[in-house]
């Protein structure tokens, strides 16, 4: 036995006789403590047992086959250990040599074996093989078309209940009913029993209208009950907690105890409609007051909880209870038809093989509890013992499984399971942790036979960074958030040994670098803004910029590692860049900023894990021509495919294409007209052979299977050769190679054609498990994954970046949640009632999945912080003040109380709150920095040999240092270096906005310099994809048919089938938002002038530097072409009243008058009236109250100005009116363009009210 095993381990290995759940932290060794186990229980001198009487279950093939690895290690050298007895050695050496027998794998494979071996009571083919994911999709795919076929042409009662449906919805397609019976199929997978539980759902749909009403007010009823019981638990057990908190916790009481009669819920509704959160007199406790009254009482009752909103869920309960009925039919129909497919195919899906075994091994009672099988018990006698790992990661189904093969009866209980709950992170695969702690307090409490033991020795970090992350984590985990509590037990306890590292001394070995956040608005808001996006990018960038300072002070300052040398003996070696790595919460977008933000400070780094091949450039470049061999009238995939590498013309030649051709048709109309009279003869001759090129693959596309057709696409265009001469070259081939291989899986199916294909791609695309390929890691380059990519590994060092994000839930499904206590829940928008339908269980389920993501983010913080072996950096972007008020609030308390730790908004926020409340003494070992990123490249140290002799210069090298001398020493005028070269209009909104002193970081006497806004891409928020969709219709509809939902709704079908309008993008628009503009005095004009729609500008213009602000107002002139840009004030209430042409350093020369900033943006809508420009500004943001719509009209006041100035240079003529149009408000905000300042009404405290032109409520 090792005698490096701590007490803890010992005991775990050498445990027996009952169940045993060893909760095992990160970094303590638990696989040693498995494999150990494992040939313990092989050499066992009172009961020895063989490998083929042992199963063990792991989470992945790879943890399988390592495990396999390191048994095959300890049983040799077991058996050649010189305590071995003889006799035990044989025995051993026997077991060593059976070891591939051994029934040691991922669960999936296990069912595979199991099913196999009883093919017969199973019903399956023995042969029967495993789908993969895009071949399950696509066999999943045609089977629901077919269901959907039978749908519209069938008389039966679900037919007629289903066309009535898609009728009454507002999407212009059936796309979102086969959404719901997509996911209510995927669902039912993850169930035990969902035969019970879908029976049990129906049940409650076949009530009377007014039964069904009555149990969605008892279901809400109780679950307000529970949300007040808690709150008053939670501000009840605060110590020393203020009067006004005393208070709410008295009301909230009261309230709980009137809903044990559901019939009072709307009473109770309309008290916390009208009830008024007494304030709390200034001093410590205040904020902690202010806080719980707008995140708790004002959030999460009196929004969450609205009177008006619930009684409608109530209404709305016989309805949307039809609507579920009708999908549970059409889903069972899906599901018979997806059955008969399979089978007759002797092909299944993993969910398929499991179900098929757990219904081998146990039958189910009416509590869902499941009984074992003769073949179960047979198994029980079978496996001795039955070892779990990653137990945290298991499923329903699964567990259900292993429970029927581990012995139950008491004292001969065999189940070994080891995991941490706090590392499990695989909500989306299905994984469960609450099993983990559910048998974790059954173990404790004994009401289950077994023991529950912990491993906390951690063996990977530095003792002194232990200190400070325990300190941060035992004030945010607890049993009821995060699935464990984090007490003595849970600690991890430094274990591995040290050697006095120099190169760190005096270091913190936890790093927070706290950025100022651009960000307008607070954490109450709901919804993200259309700018949020893009600041949430910028925010990557300059957390990108700091990590690379650390990262060159690290490097260049000899920073050390600890490691093992040969003997085995701890050793120290100079960090390199493979041992840092960066991890982010989401990497699809953020990972390759980062990667050039490090690539411009001169760090190499690789994005690793994998990657999608659809996004490419090489497959875009293959699907292109697809696309183009379907139908050759798509502009950008014919655009593309000539501006590409396999035709390679250039800009500029593109457009003498477009110029030969005056019509208005599609670009091939003027690739064609090229090819017939284009003067330049070279261009036409290479338009020619690219056309020709298409016919030529076209005609193999008739006669060859589609991976021969894509095979000659990529070898005619040479593209492996092309791609293997750029940057990471056999990645590229190997991607082209995957989507050679992808087609050759595809063409497998009943449907292998070329339009069949790309409409899997597209299809392939947007779904959860798009086809992927493995990014090699690079030598010696920084690693940038996700944290989930990062499980498992360790680094010495571990920047954790974008920490500051707001949670986003946004991919939550809109229109049904399905959860196993609340059932089936259904939202729509009604086209007949005009107005959203939503169960009562959607809105249950939506809540009890929120606390399940918030939930797991806090134990993806734990798992992103426990990689890190020396040193931890955690960087992002919060308020300027965000630590001192976290400092203030929590440094004389214990610790912040769950229902603050509930609500944080971001992974920063917990690091923030949880430290803060650290005790004093472990202060020390980090430390928190608020900073701005003002980051330079730093140059690599000289590598020329030492000794090298300098060789004299030439003469012409003289004279050119003299010339580059005179430059560098002649003064310059730096006043316009402070002037950005390129804003976006919401950027010189924000400038507008902001504080001038926000750009001064305390450190700092100089300004930060400021970042060009980034250009960025990815998948938008609900908020964003609400603006997007709602431009994207007004730019393309027919403005004259909109006055009517008839009208609207016939243009977004005509968009739809064009293929102009998707189908999410349909589901957004509200019409009724759509009527009311066309049929007001601004939509009038509108349908009847002529329109510029969705313009884009770049404008010049100069900064002004000599005038003053007009006093009051915004931007002293607007009508003048040179814009006194810098001359802003802030509108009332914001910022400080202090121009910012003041508050910056000496301005610049008269004599750079020639320099200008570029302003860049778009404009929604121009209308050319006889009296001047008519320019309408869409808005579709939510606004609260009166004052949110002054501030928000004061915000965009600015951006307005700035696009009335452009459209008037660049239209010639000027504006003479602007318009806001607030579409989900309903309202119209003039803009007065003269002046410099809104137009307003003061009220009596002089603040300023936006003049409403238009208002319908």
């Amino acid at each position: 036995m090792n005698p490096r095993w701590t007490d803890a381990q010992l005991a775990a290995i050498t445990h027996r006789g009952s169940d045993l759940l060893l909760a095992a932290s990160a970094g303590s060794g638990k696989t040693e403590v498995l494999t150990s186990r494992y040939v313990d229980l092989l050499a066992d001198a009172a009961r020895p047992c063989g490998v083929t009487q042992m199963l063990v279950v792991t989470f992945t093939r790879a943890a399988a086959a390592e495990l396999r690895v390191r048994l095959a290690r300890l049983l040799r050298e077991r058996a050649e250990a010189s305590d071995t007895p003889g006799e035990r050695r044989g025995h051993l050496r026997r077991q060593a040599a059976l070891l591939d027998l051994a029934e040691i794998g991922t669960i999936d494979a296990w069912c595979g074996r199991l099913v196999r071996e009883n093919f017969d009571a199973a019903g399956m083919d023995p042969a029967f093989r495993i789908l993969d994911e895009l071949e399950a999709e696509e066999l999943r795919e045609r089977e629901l078309e077919r269901v959907f076929e039978e749908l519209y042409v069938e008389s039966s009662a679900t037919a007629e209940q289903a066309r009535a449906w898609i009728r009454r919805h507002t999407q212009a397609s059936d796309a979102f009913l086969r959404n719901a019976v997509r996911g209510l199929s995927r669902f039912r997978e993850g169930l035990p029993d969902p035969d019970a539980w879908l029976r049990r759902v129906h049940e409650g749909c076949e009530l009377s209208d007014e039964a069904m009403s009555e149990a969605a007010r008892s279901r809400l009823a109780e679950e307000l009950r529970c949300e007040l019981g808690f709150q008053a638990e939670q501000v009840s057990s605060l110590a020393s907690a203020p009067p006004a908190l005393l208070e709410y916790a008295r009301m909230l009481r009261g309230w709980a105890e009137r809903l044990a009669d559901a019939r009072c819920l709307p009473d109770v509704l309309a008290a916390i409609e009208n009830w008024a959160f007494p304030r709390a007199k200034r001093g410590t406790d205040s904020d902690l007051c202010d806080d719980i009254r707008k995140r708790w009482f004002e959030k999460r009752l009196q929004k969450h909880w609205e009177r008006e909103r619930i009684e409608r869920f109530i209404v709305d309960a016989a309805d949307a209870g039809r609507c579920t009925r009708t999908l549970l039919d059409i889903e069972a129909r899906y599901q018979e038809r997806l059955r008969v497919a399979k089978s007759a195919a002797g092909a299944y899906e993993h969910a398929d093989v499991a179900a098929a075994a757990l219904r081998l091994l146990g039958t189910p009672d009416s509590r869902g509890n499941f009984s074992p099988t003769p073949l179960a018990r047979s198994l029980q006698r079978r496996y001795e013992h039955v070892l779990i790992d990653e137990f945290q990661d298991t499923s329903p189904v699964q567990v259900a499984l292993l429970r029927l093969v581990s012995r139950d009866e008491p004292g001969r209980t065999n189940c070994f399971m080891v995991g941490d709950v706090k590392q499990s992170i695989y909500g989306f695969r299905g994984a469960e942790p609450r099993l983990f702690s559910a048998l974790a307090a059954d173990l404790s409490s004994q009401t289950r036979a077994g023991e529950l033991r912990y491993l906390s020795h951690n063996f990977r970090t530095h003792d002194l960074l232990l200190e400070p992350l325990n300190a941060l984590f035992e004030r945010l985990f607890d049993r009821q958030f995060g699935g464990a509590a984090y007490g003595p037990e849970e600690r991890l306890v430094a274990g591995r040994g040290e050697l006095d590292n120099p190169s760190l001394a005096g270091e913190p070995r936890l790093s927070v670098h706290v950025l100022e956040s651009q960000r307008r608005g607070g954490h109450d808001d709901d919804e993200m803004t259309e700018e949020d996006d893009e600041t949430d990018l910028e925010n990557v960038e300059r957390e990108a910029q700091v990590a690379a300072r650390e990262i060159h002070r690290l490097i260049h300052d000899g920073a050390m590692k600890l490691t093992r040398d040969e003997n085995d003996a701890p050793a120290l070696r100079p960090i390199g860049y493979e041992d840092i790595a960066i991890l982010l919460r989401s990497a699809k977008v953020n990972a390759g900023r980062v990667a050039g933000i490090l690539r411009d400070q001169g760090i190499p780094s690789s994005v690793c894990g994998r990657e999608t091949i659809l996004d490419a450039p090489e497959v875009v470049d293959v699907q292109n021509v697809l696309r183009l061999l379907v139908n050759r009238r798509q502009d950008v995939p014919l655009a593309a495919y000539l501006r590409g590498p396999l035709v390679g013309l250039s800009e500029p030649e593109l457009l003498a294409i477009r110029g030969c051709w005056s019509g208005r048709g599609a670009f091939l109309d003027a690739v064609e007209a090229a090819r017939r009279r284009c003067d330049d003869a070279p261009l036409r001759q290479r338009v020619t052979a690219a056309m020709d090129q298409l016919d030529a693959w076209r005609s193999v596309a008739r006669i060859a299977a589609l991976p021969e057709l894509i095979r000659r696409i990529m070898s005619d265009a040479e593209l492996p050769h092309f791609a293997r001469g750029l940057k990471l070259g056999e990645h590229r081939v190997a991607r082209l190679r995957a989507m050679q291989a992808l087609a050759g899986d595809f063409s497998q199916g009943q449907r292998s054609g070329v339009a069949e294909f790309v409409a899997f791609l597209d299809r392939v695309a947007v779904s959860d498990s798009p086809p992927t390929v493995t990014v090699p890691a690079g030598r010696s380059a920084v690693p940038i994954m996700t944290i989930h990519a990062a499980k498992g590994l360790e680094y010495p060092v571990v920047f954790l970046l974008n920490s500051g994000a707001r949670f986003n839930y946004g991919h939550r499904p809109a229109s049904m949640t399905l959860d196993a206590k609340a059932g089936i829940g259904l939202r729509f928008a009604d086209r007949v009632q005009r107005r959203i339908i939503r169960a009562a269980e959607h809105f249950l389920g939506d809540r009890a999945l929120s606390q399940r993501l918030v939930e797991e983010e806090l134990r993806l913080l734990y798992v992103a912080a426990t990689r890190a072996r020396e040193r931890l950096f955690i960087i992002g972007h919060a308020a300027a003040d965000a630590w001192q008020k976290q400092l203030d609030r929590w440094s004389q308390r214990s610790g912040p109380p769950l229902l603050v730790r509930r609500d944080a908004g971001s992974l920063l926020e917990w690091v923030l709150m949880g430290l803060a409340a650290a005790p004093s003494q472990c202060r020390s070992p980090f430390r928190v920095a608020e900073e701005a990123p003002i980051v330079r490249a730093r140059r690599a140290p000289d590598s020329s040999p030492a000794g090298d002799a300098a060789l004299p210069p030439a003469p012409e090298d003289a004279a050119w240092a003299d010339q580059a001398a005179a430059e560098l020493l002649t003064p310059r005028d730096i006043g316009w270096s402070r002037f950005p070269a390129v804003l976006s209009v919401s950027a010189v909104k924000e400038l507008a906005r902001r504080d001038p002193a926000a750009d001064r970081p305390a450190t700092l006497r100089e300004p930060a310099a400021a970042l060009s806004r980034p250009t960025f891409a990815g998948e938008p928020e609900d908020g964003r994809a609400l603006g997007d969709a709602t431009h994207r219709f007004l730019q393309l509809a027919d403005m004259s048919r909109l006055g009517t939902p008839a009208g609207v709704a016939a243009e977004l079908a005509r968009l739809a089938d064009q293929g102009r309008l998707t189908a999410d993008a349909v589901r957004q628009i509200d019409a009724g938002d759509i009527v009311w503009l066309a049929t007001g005095e601004v939509g009038q004009l509108l349908a009847t002038l002529p329109l510029w729609r969705e313009l884009p500008f770049v404008y010049a213009m100069r900064p002004s530097v000599s005038e003053p602000a007009a006093p009051g107002g915004e931007v002293s002139s607007m009508a003048h072409p040179d814009l006194p840009l810098w001359n802003v004030t802030p509108p009332p209430g914001v910022g400080g009243s202090e121009p910012l042409s003041r508050a910056r350093s000496a301005p610049p020369s008269a004599s750079a008058s020639d320099e200008h900033t570029v302003v860049r943006g778009v404009i929604d809508c121009i209308a050319e009236t006889p009296h001047g420009l008519l320019l309408v500004d869409y808005k579709t943001d939510r606004v609260r109250d009166e004052r949110q719509l002054a501030e928000r009209v004061a915000a965009y006041s600015m951006q307005v100005r700035l696009y009335a100035q452009a459209a008037a240079a660049l239209l010639g003529r000027p504006v003479a009116r602007a318009v806001l149009a607030f579409l989900r408000e309903r309202r119209l905000v003039e803009v007065p363009l003269a002046g410099g300042a809104v137009e307003l009404r003061r009220s009596a405290e002089g603040g300023a009210q936006p003049t409403i032109i238009d208002r319908i409520a």
